[in-house]
């Protein structure tokens, strides 16, 4: 058996090991969400504009230039904190982000590539996403940048790359952690480039590189995994060379993240394995957005509005509900944000949806599989499925008590006869990505979304008659979520106005 099958099986829930092996949270040694680098140069960033009329999803027509103030921008729209969540009665305070994560964890890190930017040096740098600043790590000198665009597939002058900390996730989840991890890095990517789509920039993004090649580029610490490369420019070539660098030098040590770090076996395992490149050159392009005709429910939000007040569900009401054609919508619209390309054919993402309807006007209650070709729901089961989707999701109610609730499934088999152990990650990303959109087209029109990553895998693949070649990578569900009024949202920066709240 496969590193990665073997991780799957290992982490799959049952009744039997969710009680069975519990875990308590030991909060004095939960890890630091932010993380940034003592002695680094610290880059002030300037205050981001906010004038974005354009609503979702569309490409600017008119790029904006590389610039130190649309960098600014671009950050605050796609990974800043989005507001701070306080506790009236406790005045206990803590950090909600543009881009979701399980649990509220945030994994990812998110270093920058510069070249040829206008208002920044040549260089490396970490984005402090709780000071809203860039700390520079790493100079490019002649041969570094040489070397850089020697690896990268554009000559465009930012390139991201995203990672993750996987402590910061197991210190909750354990060896189920990674694929949380991967899930989020799915959604940070779609964020990312979301952001940029809408400043004008194109992107492309490499997921099946060897992880020890961007780890030297960019001075990573032990802790970081690469998992995602995204370059905003369009592609100039197809190959991703297997070329080594030395180490280059670099400035300020990254903070201490928990007194105590537990090492899970299995993790470490899997996380290696996955590390090397594929067997098979693969990566994401941007193509033009497919503007489909909108519901009469979309609400024309604009970006800014959309991205910054993008909230997860906690409790839904249960009896709100939605069109057949706003169900179509939202899944037809998030399987079309993201595309891959594999051995000169471009195709959609590997993500398989089953829909469980709960209130959907037009389409009577039950399981049905998504057909993409033909925008319609097949059905597989018809009858009241709300218990069923809320024990699926290891019994949490907001499966059952939304307009209707989605399993992600990949055929694994398929993608790892083409890209070996890398599979695992490019499957989970995938479901990641199409999760991010899936919340961006629910706020379009008035609805909210929340992601769950716990649900019981092969009694999922039960009900929808699937053999174990099916990775269960995601369950979601998207309803009216109901405010809990014994919150308020605060400014998540300093320059933002006092009352603003976003």
């Amino acid at each position: 058996m496969s590193v990665t099958f073997e991780y799957q099986k290992a982490t799959e829930h049952t009744v039997e090991n969710l009680y069975t092996s519990p875990h308590t949270l030991d909060w004095a040694n939960q890890p630091n969400p932010f993380r940034s680098y003592v002695g680094a140069l610290v880059v002030r960033l300037p205050v981001p504009k906010t004038h974005f009329t354009i609503a979702w999803p569309q490409q600017a027509n008119n790029p904006l230039p590389f610039h130190i103030e649309s960098l600014s921008m671009f950050l605050y729209h796609s990974v800043a904190i989005a507001a701070w969540k306080e506790v009236q009665s406790t005045k206990t305070r803590w950090p909600l982000r543009v881009n979701p994560s399980s649990g509220n964890l945030h994994a990812e890190e998110i270093h920058l590539c510069i070249l040829d930017t206008i208002g920044l040096e040549n260089g490396i740098y970490h984005f402090n996403v709780e000071s809203f600043n860039l700390e520079k790590r790493i100079h490019l000198d002649d041969e570094l940048s040489s070397y850089v665009r020697f690896v990268s597939k554009t000559d465009a002058p930012l390139k991201i790359l995203l990672t993750t900390i996987v402590w910061r996730e197991a210190w909750k989840y354990r060896n189920r952690a990674f694929r949380y991890c991967l899930l989020d890095g799915g959604h940070t990517e779609a964020s990312l480039r979301i952001a940029g789509a809408h400043l004008g920039w194109k992107s492309i993004a490499n997921r099946t590189f060897a992880d020890n090649i961007m780890s030297s580029l960019f001075g990573l610490p032990n802790d970081e995994t690469p998992v995602s490369f995204v370059e905003f420019g369009t592609p100039k070539r197809d190959t991703h060379p297997d070329v080594q660098i030395k180490r280059p030098k670099t400035l300020g040590k990254p903070g201490i993240l928990s007194e105590h770090i537990i090492s899970y076996p299995l993790i470490k395992r899997v996380v290696h394995a996955t590390a090397q490149a594929s067997k098979t050159e693969g990566f994401t392009i941007k193509a033009s957005l497919e503007l489909q005709p909108r519901p009469s429910s979309f609400l024309n939000k604009s970006w800014t509005t959309l991205v910054r007040t993008r909230r997860s569900g906690i409790k839904f009401d249960g009896i709100t509900g939605c069109t057949y054609e706003d169900l179509k919508w939202i899944i037809s619209t998030a399987l079309n944000q993201s595309w891959y390309w594999s051995n000169g054919k471009v195709q959609k993402e590997w993500v398989v949806i089953y829909v469980y309807a709960h209130l959907v006007e037009g389409l009577v209650p039950g399981i049905y599989l998504y057909d993409d070709n033909t925008r319609q729901c097949k059905a597989i089961f018809k009858g009241d499925v709300k218990k069923l989707a809320i024990k699926l999701s290891l019994f949490q109610s907001i499966a059952g008590h939304s307009a209707f609730a989605l399993s992600m499934l990949s055929n694994y088999y398929d993608i790892y006869e083409n890209f070996g152990e890398k599979a695992l990650r490019l499957a989970y990303q995938s479901a990641g990505r199409v999760g991010q959109s899936l919340y961006l087209a629910a706020e379009s029109i008035g609805l909210n979304a929340t992601g769950i990553g716990a649900y019981f895998d092969q009694d999922v693949r039960q009900v929808l008659s699937l053999d174990d070649s099916w990775f269960v990578l995601y369950n979601f569900t998207i309803g009216r979520a109901l405010r809990d009024s014994r919150l308020k949202y605060l400014p998540a920066y300093s320059f933002e106005p006092s009352n603003y709240t976003s």
